[in-house]
């Protein structure tokens, strides 16, 4: 995927503005409040760890910043189902505050 991913920022002449980076969710390789916001589409079904993950994400929004997840599909039944389920019926809109 970041090989196609690499071609079309070439191809748009952008390589040198958007640099892709291939990391783990759970540990994200930037410095604490990096970010204005941070975004999560179709993966958590693909993390061991909900919980950590979203923590990691908050962790390098700056504070008043966003973390934005968009899942249509619910976790199954389990450990991390409880927390999938704490941490979006904690918000009243599909964006938090950190």
């Amino acid at each position: 995927m970041l090989t196609l991913a690499k071609a079309k920022l070439a191809k748009r002449k952008l390589n040198s503005t958007i640099h892709l980076i291939q990391g783990d969710a759970q540990h994200l390789p930037f410095p604490d409040a990096t970010f204005d916001c941070a975004t999560i589409t179709y993966a958590l079904r693909n993390v061991s760890d909900i919980t950590r993950t979203f923590a990691e994400m908050a962790r390098v929004v700056r504070p008043g910043g966003r973390v934005v997840s968009l899942e249509l599909t619910r976790p199954p039944p389990g450990a991390c189902f409880g927390s999938y389920i704490a941490s979006i019926s904690t918000a009243s809109l599909p964006c938090w505050a950190v």
